[in-house]
């Protein structure tokens, strides 16, 4: 199961992010905080660019995440030692 890990997105370009906040919307950033959770409990922090932008919206990228995700399970299910 996937319930040790959390996908982080890349870099946002100035552009989106003025964007967003002209909409009272801001994105949302992994700060110290954050990352002492993940460790705390264990959750394995995978960071890539995960992003795409369409029609001036910042969106995930389905396949850049389902390969991720993909590769993560193969890793995973080969690497056990039985």
């Amino acid at each position: 199961m996937l319930t040790t890990s959390s996908l982080i997105n890349g870099e946002i370009p100035e552009k989106i992010v003025d964007k967003y906040h002209k909409e009272k919307a801001q994105p949302l950033y992994m700060n110290e905080s954050d990352s002492h959770f993940f460790e705390e409990h264990n959750i394995k922090v995978l960071l890539d660019d995960f992003t795409e932008i369409k029609k001036m919206y910042l969106r995930h990228n389905a396949d850049k995440v389902s390969n991720k995700i993909v590769k993560l399970v193969e890793t995973k299910r080969y690497s056990k030692t039985e």
